[in-house]
């Protein structure tokens, strides 16, 4: 769907009209004219992890109200979640053969 004017009018290509009715209706629900599809979801799985603390982080990366509102500033926010992090699976060492390499800024430095 693509929103058009004041959000009112909606043009559907022809690919929706192979879409479910009621799947469609669900996502129309959620539909915003200016940022379209609100939802999103995220599956964390981590060894170890602290729930709280990866709950307090998404939760410092959602903006307020006043925020939404600033948007030329968006660009020039921190990032919470930094530009690495680091894989605990790095300090078993026969994990890391079955893992993907991948590269962080701790590594570059």
């Amino acid at each position: 769907m693509a929103g058009q004017g004041d959000g009112d009018a909606v043009t559907r290509p022809p690919e929706l009209n192979n879409v479910d009715p009621q799947r469609r209706a669900i996502a129309e629900l959620i539909w915003d004219y200016r940022f379209g599809d609100r939802h999103t979801s995220m599956t964390v799985l981590v060894c170890g992890a602290d729930p709280p603390k990866i709950l307090d982080t998404l939760d410092g990366a959602l903006l307020t109200d006043a925020e939404m509102s600033r948007s030329h500033q968006w660009a020039r926010y921190d990032d919470p979640f930094d530009d690495w992090h680091e894989d605990p699976c790095d300090d078993m060492p026969g994990l890391a053969r079955e893992s993907p390499t991948h590269n962080t800024q701790k590594d570059e430095q």
